[in-house]
This record gives structure tokens, sequence and C-alpha cells, in this order.
């Protein structure tokens, strides 16, 4: 799209003249509520795969007894002793 297309496109957005009879009104309405309805699912979408990222992660170094490697790579040494052995007791 040209620089003059998008200029013409604000141009018709910004006119006082939107109003149902003409159809202006609803056509915004229309490519507004698209763009956010767009938005809002591609962030619920990357939110999900996200957080399944994370617990995947989780899953992955807590549920495989892989304690001492979750330690060095996250936490650079023993500061979840802890959590280990609470964990080890729950198990």
């Amino acid at each position: 799209m040209s620089l003059l297309e998008i200029s013409n496109l604000v141009d018709i957005a910004a006119s006082p003249n939107i109003g149902i009879d003409n159809g202006n009104l609803a056509s915004h309405l229309f490519i507004i509520i698209f763009f956010f309805v767009v938005v809002v699912v591609d962030i619920l979408i990357f939110s999900f795969f996200f957080v399944l990222y994370l617990d995947l992660d989780y899953f992955a170094y807590f549920h495989n007894n892989q304690w001492d490697r979750y330690d060095d790579l996250y936490t650079g040494g023993d500061d979840y002793k802890h959590l280990r052995t609470h964990h080890a007791t729950l198990s």
C-alpha cells in the first residue's frame, strides 16, 4: 500500500461525515472490531503457547529428577535445595 493510499484512508476515517446512512460507520466498526479481535486472539494464542512452553520446561526439569541441571541453568547453584528436598518427599 502506498503512502497516498494510506493517507486517503486516514482522511476517510477522520472525516466527520461518517454515518449509518452512507455505510461508512458500519465498515469502520467492522474494521475496528476485526482488528481488535485479531489482536486479542493473537495475544491469547501466544500466551497459551508461552505458558505451555513454560509448563513443558517445568515438567522437563522437575519431573525427570534433573534437579542439579535445573539449578545450574536457572539459579547458578543450590538455591533451591529446600525445594528439591521437599519435592523428593512428595514423590
